[in-house]
């Protein structure tokens, strides 16, 4: 990879997300580049040869950066600033990992709160890898359709469209690393769940049976923090919010070897994350599985 000076990670992700960007879909040669490229970095993540990778990302139009990612060297894949259509950024921690996990925040800007939880998340667990969209799910603020699993016409719904770039760099981390955890995080109106209105979180293992039992365990340990009447289990406690038609999560279920985990955060919960460290910090504790490592 090219030498660069290495940049600070949220200054980074701030220049990589324009509110305002016209989103548009990659064609497919530029989604095999990506994966290739992706799968690349991946296997090279304890090394520092990117020279590959570089050459692959240069062919889709993004570019390769240096950053830190909860300490850790890091690299970062961002659109070419000539070349911005909303195709999300990529960030891969180098070194070794207590085990390889995938943050990923597909809603950044319309689910308000779930970037700044993410990147702790990331740096706390330490997570292999943090996926960022990089215009806003609706292209302007078109109102919640009510139900996160409803169809709507959305093409730059990172989440549930899968010709994208953040699911081709999905679909490289599945290849790349067996038994990968990815985590989502997501947001939904207060009241969004109408047989439990006081719901704070619902968590999910999409349709990836490996990771129910996982997603039990996190949602005992959510429930032990913010009361058991406040965190609900899909399909246990609700049919609300379970992700069944995520792309990422439908991903994870045919590879087979990974899991996947779908945390959904009421607005008020969201707002006191945001306000409280030590909330904060014990919230990402339970979806971990222990104290920050």
């Amino acid at each position: 990879m090219k030498s660069f000076p290495e940049e600070d990670l949220t200054l980074l992700l701030r220049g990589a997300r324009e509110r305002n960007r016209p989103y548009k879909a990659p064609p497919v040669d530029e989604l095999r580049h990506t994966l290739i490229a992706g799968h690349t970095l991946l296997k090279e993540a304890l090394s520092e040869r990117s020279y590959h990778a570089d050459r692959m990302c240069g062919a889709a139009h993004f570019e390769l950066a240096r950053t830190r990612l909860g300490g850790a060297p890091a690299i970062a894949v961002r659109e070419d600033p000539l070349h911005r259509r909303g195709g999300g950024v990529y960030i891969f921690r180098r070194g070794a990992v207590p085990r390889e996990r995938l943050v990923q925040i597909p809603h950044s800007f319309f689910d308000v709160g779930t970037l700044e939880l993410g990147v702790e998340l990331a740096e706390a667990a330490p997570a292999r890898a943090l996926f960022v969209n990089t215009v806003h799910r609706f292209q302007g603020g078109r109102p919640q359709p009510g139900e996160d699993d409803q169809p709507v016409d959305a093409p730059a719904d990172l989440a549930h469209q899968a010709q994208t770039f953040f699911q081709s760099f999905t679909l490289a981390a599945l290849a790349a690393l067996p038994h990968l955890q990815v985590v989502q995080l997501h947001g939904f109106a207060d009241g969004g769940v109408p047989e439990c209105p006081q719901a704070l979180t619902v968590v999910s293992p999409g349709v990836a049976p490996a990771g129910a039992a996982e997603a039990a365990q996190v949602a005992a340990r959510l429930a032990a923090l913010l009361g058991p009447d406040k965190v609900l289990l899909y399909p246990r406690d609700t049919r609300r919010f379970g992700a069944q038609r995520n792309v990422q999560g439908r991903a994870v279920a045919a590879d087979g070897r990974a899991t996947f985990l779908h945390v959904e955060l009421s607005h008020t919960l969201r707002t006191r994350l945001s306000d409280d460290g030590a909330l904060r910090r014990a919230f990402i504790a339970a979806v971990i599985g222990g104290g920050a490592q």
